[in-house]
């Protein structure tokens, strides 16, 4: 198949570990972004925590650029491309699912009684299937109740596939024409809604298009740009990119309400294309590089797992000392936010990776599976 990028065939195949420390650090954020009422009772830290699905996106269009690029050029089909995210993002994706219903069905039941049963079913069986439900149970916006965090993943794997089917037509001019005009909707949408933390519920779900394509295309164009090699190796690097990350998600804390929305953009524009470039070309000191691979292996299951953990956890003190869990903090705080780190390792060690190799062969198995001889 020829395509945009063939002049990337012979490069080889290299692993982004400080990438690594860049997402595990984004996923501890919006943990903390959630469970801030464990820490303080007023906490405004990382008050635009939410930006970091956008960080994902971006990092997501440079990860999938870098390890897919050659491959399609090469002759990948969309069946194994499709095997191999659906094997990386659905096994997980369904088991926070179901423990979110669990949680968040206790929760309900608690309150209201056996209500909704009906949507509550037809909504498990459309998220399960990684489908919105515009219909859901009780009263709540989200287009995935069970699991908040979910509609990301939505999002994530809808790009992925067009990313793949567009691959041949977007070459590096209509390439960066997409990420220009993107970042144009992306700007007149946050200034119409004085936010970015849109695509999650039933009255914004249409943004999350848009937020999606600009920053994933962004970071298929740093990759093909090759800005990566513009970084240098050192702690200056690092330091500077995490800064300008606590920075950004912390500037709702400095700035009067109404700039809020300049903050979101220059973020999601500006500054984590620069954090992007910044971190990608870094080779990690070996301690740094130990708690990349720890912190980047389990963001995606503390990313998940996080909003039914501490709705169950959140339930606890309730049901043992009939106190609310806030009672507790910061101690809370300070115990659940470590605990997802060590919950999400294990979780991606004994879970997620065994899932992908199993549902890798189930989807894909081998010529001689199916019967057919080479």
């Amino acid at each position: 198949m020829s395509g945009p990028d063939t002049l990337h065939q012979n490069e080889p195949p290299r692993h982004y570990e400080a990438l690594d420390l860049l997402r595990g650090v984004a996923a501890l954020i919006v943990c903390i972004y959630h469970v801030r009422f464990l820490l303080f009772s007023d906490a405004k830290l990382f008050a635009s925590g939410y930006l970091c699905v956008d960080l994902f996106f971006m990092l997501s269009g440079f990860v999938i650029a870098a390890s897919y690029d050659r491959k399609i050029a090469l002759g990948l089909s969309f069946r194994t491309f499709f095997v191999e995210r659906m094997a990386r993002l659905y096994p997980l994706f369904a088991a926070a699912t179901l423990l979110g219903f669990a949680a968040v069905g206790l929760q309900q039941f608690s309150k209201q009684g056996l209500v909704d049963q009906d949507k509550a079913i037809i909504t498990l069986l459309a998220n399960l299937a990684m489908i919105p439900s515009f219909f859901p149970p009780w009263d709540v916006r989200s287009l995935f109740p069970f699991n908040g965090a979910s509609w990301s993943i939505f999002f994530e794997l809808w790009v992925n596939l067009v990313f793949f089917l567009l691959w041949r037509f977007l070459g590096m001019d209509r390439l960066l024409k997409l990420v220009l005009a993107s970042a144009v909707a992306l700007i007149g949408m946050g200034i119409a809604h004085a936010t970015l933390d849109l695509g999650w519920g039933r009255p914004n779900f249409g943004e999350g298009f848009i937020r999606v394509t600009f920053s994933f295309f962004a970071g298929v164009a740093i990759h093909r740009l090759g800005l990566a090699n513009l970084a240098r190796s050192g702690p200056v690097p690092i330091v500077a990119a995490l800064l300008l990350l606590g920075i950004m998600l912390n500037g709702r804390m400095f700035l009067p309400e109404s700039w809020s929305v300049a903050n979101d953009l220059l973020a999601v524009v500006v500054v984590f294309p620069i954090v992007i470039v910044l971190m990608s070309g870094l080779t990690l000191p070996r301690p740094l590089a130990w708690i990349a691979r720890v912190l980047g292996g389990a963001s995606y299951s503390i990313y998940l797992l996080h909003t039914p953990l501490v709705i169950i956890a959140s339930g606890l003190p309730q049901m043992l000392f009939d106190r609310k869990i806030a009672e507790f903090a910061p101690l809370a705080g300070l115990v659940f936010v470590p605990g997802m780190v060590v919950v999400g390792y294990v979780t991606w060690r004994l879970f997620e990776l065994p899932a992908k190799t199993r549902l890798r062969r189930w989807l894909n198995p081998p010529m001689s599976a199916i019967g057919v001889r080479s």
